[in-house]
């Protein structure tokens, strides 16, 4: 009898051990399966915020360009977008305004009109998105605007202007570029895009699409015309634009052409600056309110909505009529 008891308990330890392995095992695989059902759903999940905001950003830049924004424009959007996309991974519901200084912090190092961009990208975003209702909540909502430095306005002298127009030799293309940025005022953008039946040779005008798709009417004089007429007749493509690449391709000249051809000339004629397009525009402002000009006049030629942006032209040809009159009074 004393045997049979011995056996039934070695016989139910062993057995009493298996069920502890079993149910070891059992839990250890629950566990298992319970952490791969939250990964499972939460990658769900990041993929359905990633889509989510994917889709966001695609709905925002198709608004942007019904509003007429540039091609230029919609390009830094949407690569601003992508950028604090990878940043932020989490859905747009989610995303507060401490996750917004977090994200514009790692940028401190850039220039401040860099960070004002980034700022006023994801302001205009995340408007957009409490506009049609996709968030509650606008994170943007207490993040203050960065504060620009004021930018340094650069432009040529006339002395200046007879040096590049030496240094632009017979390259006709680039000499026929200088004169139409400088007497027309136009942005590199805007003048790529000109074809040839925009153009009333008679006036010596052209009807110009600028920011915000926005028409205009700019004006070029003898100098410009005459160049053109001359590059014209040189031209054996049959590109509808002004300006046609060298091989003849039916397609606008890109902007970073134009801006390499002018900052060579500039480096030819011996500038102590970089000359860039928009130096020939701020030349042009500047000779034009040195001469007299309204200056609400030279805002409609430039483009500008804010009459204050032409003011800031304004202020050069005070401060140098001040250095004129020290130098002569003296």
């Amino acid at each position: 009898m004393k045997e049979i008891k011995k056996i039934y308990e070695e016989v139910l330890g062993e057995m009493l051990q298996k069920a502890e392995k079993r149910r070891e095992a059992a839990y250890k695989e629950a566990v298992h399966d319970f952490i791969e059902l939250i990964n499972e759903k939460m990658t769900e999940h990041e993929k359905q915020a990633s889509y989510d905001y994917q889709v966001a950003i695609e709905q925002f830049i198709a608004d942007k360009r019904l509003a007429g924004c540039s091609t230029g424009t919609l390009k830094n959007y949407t690569l601003e977008l992508q950028i604090f996309k990878k940043h932020i991974n989490k859905p747009l519901q989610d995303i507060t305004d401490a996750d917004i200084k977090l994200y514009l912090g790692h940028f401190e190092h850039l220039k401040r009109a860099t960070i004002a961009t980034k700022t006023s990208i994801l302001k205009s975003f995340f408007a957009y998105l409490m506009d049609e209702e996709i968030i509650q909540k606008n994170p943007m909502r207490k993040i203050k605007r960065v504060k620009e430095e004021k930018k340094q306005i650069r432009y040529l002298t006339m002395d200046e202007m007879l040096r590049i127009r030496e240094a632009a030799g017979d390259n006709l293309r680039a000499r026929c570029m200088l004169e139409f940025l400088f007497e027309t005022g136009c942005r590199v953008s805007e003048m790529v895009q000109i074809r040839l039946d925009q153009i009333d040779w008679l006036n010596r005008s052209v009807i110009v699409r600028g920011k915000g798709a926005k028409e205009r009417t700019v004006y070029f004089h003898v100098n410009a015309h005459y160049y053109l007429k001359k590059y014209l007749n040189t031209r054996l493509d049959n590109s509808p634009y002004l300006f046609a690449p060298r091989k003849g391709k039916a397609r606008a000249l890109s902007t970073r052409i134009v801006q390499s051809e002018i900052k060579k000339i500039g480096e030819k004629a011996g500038l102590n600056k970089r000359l860039h397009p928009h130096m020939l525009r701020h030349t042009l402002a500047t000779h034009l309110l040195n001469k007299g000009m309204e200056i609400s006049s030279v805002a409609e030629i430039l483009g500008h909505e804010k009459l204050s942006t032409t003011q800031i032209y304004a202020r050069i040809t005070e401060r140098r009529k001040k250095e004129e009159y020290i130098r002569y009074i003296a």
